[in-house]
């Protein structure tokens, strides 16, 4: 075995000793006398070493396992503890369920329908100051981000519903299971043109919609005609009568048999879609607005005086109303006092060039939906969708369009909109003689309700 001697160190080429030598700081390799260290010698001093190393080898291993193990203890014995208990509870919600999918996506969305949005499934180890009592955790909210006009997270509250017809529960219910959502929202008409009979139930219309919906659970949301017609067609009444009270016997009559009949916690859309050309309570001019307004109050200060009432009176436009050059539909609004929901119809049918679903929503719905939802904000008011859907008709319906329901139920799930309820209009059907198109389940918009689904469901 080779030795140097470097600035007066001696040293071997495997263990170096070390003893300074006086006089040689800055001496030159030299050679000089080789060190021999005895085998036994060298092989004792590599049993201590590797004594040493193995020991302090064993003390690392040792303590990282204990702490990697300490808190796993601890989760499993949380999650342990919170499963029992979240399964006695979820087992008697499961009850109620109409169906083994329903009870499938009640127990995946449960923590988002019921606490915030923003609840995590990470579990924290208890300490000793602290007890487990839910196996959730609530994560920082962070900042939402306003992307495509709405914003995240989404509002875990929108009560969904559905129309499907007059009178007809059993519709709403295989829409529901069809779609895998929860709806809790019924939507219905009263008779328009059966004259004032017809509308305020003398003739036995409301026992004939009670008697349909009792004990199906479902919310109603009720259309209530202004002005119905008679059997051809022709107006029962005007605005301006209705503006000063000639009108208000026929709606106490409707609360009253409303309230017998059950349904005093109905919405009621008074004189639904004024702002177009199609009703007889059509208000278009600025003296039709105003008395249109007037109308609505006498409406519900008459409805209101009734033992029992407890409705909620939907004002209700079109979104288009909100984006209409020269119209001022603000002008047609009764008052806060008189409304507790602002209501808005909007189909899937545009007039803007190029006529594609992103160029719609950017141009026409956006605008639309973010003046409604500023003026809703500035009065105080929850928004509701009473009528929405994808269209067939012409060429300026979109059809099938998945980018138009997914856009549509982001908006009204972010939770700086408000978004009370939303109602898809699944009434018409081409093949049963509806025009335009718009059910959902006719197999002409497959990939629109997969986005109906997968999104709102």
């Amino acid at each position: 075995m080779r030795s140097e001697q470097v600035d007066g160190l001696v040293t071997d080429r495997k263990f170096r000793s070390v003893a300074r030598s006086p006089g040689v700081a800055n001496a030159p390799y030299s050679r000089v006398k080789t060190l021999r260290v005895s085998p036994a010698r060298r092989y004792n001093k590599f049993l201590a070493l590797l004594s040493a190393a193995s020991l302090l080898s064993f003390l690392f291993i040792y303590s990282a396992a204990t702490a990697a193990v300490r808190p796993l203890v601890h989760i499993v014995q949380a999650v342990s503890f919170n499963q029992s208990a979240s399964n006695k509870s979820l087992g008697s919600r499961m009850a109620t369920r109409d169906s083994v999918a329903a009870s499938r996506k009640y127990l995946t969305n449960l923590n988002s329908r019921q606490r915030s949005p923003w609840v995590t499934s990470t579990v924290a180890a208890p300490t000793s100051s602290t007890s487990v009592t839910s196996a959730t955790s609530i994560a920082p909210t962070p900042t939402p981000t306003v992307k495509n006009g709405f914003s995240t997270p989404l509002n875990s509250t929108l009560q969904e519903g559905v129309y499907m017809g007059p009178l007809d529960p059993s519709g709403v219910k295989s829409f529901a299971q069809f779609t895998d959502t929860r709806v809790t929202i019924a939507s219905d008409y009263l008779p328009s043109n059966n004259g004032w009979n017809g509308m305020d139930g003398a003739n036995g219309s409301i026992h004939w919609l009670a008697s349909a919906w009792k004990n199906s659970r479902y919310t109603l949301s009720l259309g209530v005609p202004m002005i119905p017609t008679d059997s051809s067609g022709h107006p029962q009444g005007t605005l301006a009568a209705g503006a000063s009270g000639s009108y208000n016997g026929y709606f106490t009559k409707l609360a009253s048999r409303l309230v017998t009949s059950g349904e005093s916690t109905a919405y009621l859309r008074l004189g639904w879609e004024f702002d177009g050309h199609w009703y007889p309570w059509k208000a278009q001019t600025t003296t039709a607005e105003a008395e249109y307004a007037a109308y609505f109050r006498q409406i519900v200060i008459s409805m209101r005086s009734v033992p029992g009432a407890a409705f909620r009176f939907v004002w209700n436009p079109d979104a288009l109303a909100f984006a209409t050059p020269g119209y001022s539909v603000t002008a047609a609004y009764p008052g806060d006092s008189y409304v507790n929901i602002i209501g808005l119809d909007l189909y899937d049918w545009n007039w803007g060039y190029p006529e594609t679903p992103q160029t719609a929503w950017k141009k026409s719905f956006l605008p639309q939906l973010t003046s409604a939802d500023n003026f809703a904000r500035s009065r105080g008011k929850p928004i509701a969708f009473d009528e929405w859907s994808v269209v067939t008709r012409n060429s300026h319906g979109f059809g099938d369009d998945p980018y138009f329901i997914s856009h549509m139920i982001k908006w009204m799930k972010a939770p700086r909109h408000d978004v009370a309820y939303e109602s898809y209009f699944n009434g018409n059907d081409l093949s049963s003689g509806g025009s335009p198109n718009v059910n959902l389940l006719s197999g002409n918009f497959p990939q629109s309700l997969t986005a109906f689904a997968s999104t709102l469901g």
